[in-house]
């Protein structure tokens, strides 16, 4: 609710989110993919597209939406995140 209600304030016309890995490990866990499909579908109800979930790991960073990174093919691709399983692209599996 405070990402929207930030957004909002701002006229931000779409959403970029970001977090930090402690750990140096930029691949994305299973809750970050969870965590980013509720965040793509709330903010998709309210009109307020998620464009981008980064996960910065030490000197790396992965951009789960659009399969970027700085040296990693972690990511899943939007069209593909409802649907497919998290199989071997994220952390853990």
């Amino acid at each position: 609710r405070k990402i929207a209600e930030a957004a909002f304030a701002r006229n931000a016309s779409f959403i970029v989110l970001a977090h930090n890995h402690p750990d140096g490990d930029s691949r994305p866990s299973e809750d970050d993919i969870s965590l980013t499909k509720t965040y793509l579908n709330t903010f998709n109800n309210i009109e307020l597209p998620l464009v981008e979930h980064i996960v910065v790991g030490g000197n790396s960073y992965t951009g789960i939406l659009t399969n970027e990174s700085s040296g990693t093919k972690y990511g899943k691709l939007k069209a593909d995140i409802y649907n497919e399983p998290l199989g071997q692209k994220c952390r853990g599996a």
